[in-house]
Order: structure tokens, then sequence, then C-alpha cells
């Protein structure tokens, strides 16, 4: 219920309010694809927006968030694995009946000799909507930190 999903959110210090997975490994996995969609159902109500990062792999509760969704971003990078799972994704989700429509492909900058942005896009069977750059060393600071990527830093993450 309300009360309980407002229990467990933590405030962080951008005012965004986190829903995190349980700490525990053998809670998480006591979590049902009617719990993921009562908790967004709840949470739409409350909040204008809501981002949820699913886990790489199709589980239920994750087809729940995407049946729930207003928009899906798909995010691959340039290489045949990254390229193979987006088309695989974007085949899943026309099989549980998801509108393709919303669904959006974000690549990451090619690196080096991987697949170019037109060659992906052909494979996949649809452009993507943004290239993101690449800035490892910025992205790892600002995950194993807990926060956004700094801006005083220059990376090109935070000016995309």
């Amino acid at each position: 219920d309300e009360l309980f999903l407002q229990g467990v959110m933590v405030r962080h210090p951008t005012n965004i309010q986190v829903l995190s997975a349980p700490p525990d490994i053998e809670e998480a996995d006591m979590v049902s694809r009617d719990h993921v969609a009562r908790a967004l159902k709840l949470l739409r109500r409350r909040f204008r927006y809501l981002v949820v990062d699913t886990a790489r792999m199709f589980t239920e509760v994750s087809i729940a968030a995407f049946e729930a969704a207003t928009r899906i971003l798909l995010i691959a990078d340039l290489t045949i694995p990254g390229i193979r799972a987006a088309q695989r994704s974007l085949g899943l989700l026309t099989r549980i009946d998801v509108p393709l429509d919303k669904v959006d492909l974000l690549v990451t900058e090619p690196v080096g000799k991987e697949l170019k942005v037109e060659e992906a896009a052909r494979v996949i069977g649809r452009a993507p909507l943004l290239t993101l750059p690449r800035d490892l060393m910025a992205a790892a600071e600002a995950m194993n930190a807990g926060t956004p990527i700094d801006a005083n830093r220059g990376s090109v993450l935070y000016s995309t």
C-alpha cells in the first residue's frame, strides 16, 4: 500500500525519491509481477515521472514494468552481442504485445572497431533516438559514489 511504499523509499540529496531493490536476494525473489504492477499503479498516482531500471534479463517482474510503461528506453552497445540483445528484446516485447511505438533505442557511442550506428539500426530494425557518448571513468566514479555525473569534471556524459 501507499504507506508501505512511502516507508521504504529513500530521498536522494537531489530530491529524487528512490525505491530500490530489497537488500537481500531472498527478499527480491519474493517480489512478484503483481507486486510490481500494484506498486507502479500507486507510484503513478503520486509522481509525475517514474523511472524503472530493470535487470538485463527479462523476468515476470520486468515484464510487468514494461507492460505498465508509457515509454521504454532500450539501451544497447555497439557490439555484436549488444545488437543481438536489442534485436531479441524488441522481438520479446512484440510477442508480449507491448506496442513498439513505446520503445526508443539508445546506443552507446562506438569505440575502436565496433560496428557503425547505421549498421546497428539496420540489424535491430530501428534508428536510435540518441547516441550516448562514453566516459567510463566518470560513469564508474558516479556509480561507485551513488551520485550523478559530476558537472564540474567536464564529462561528455553530463553535457548529453
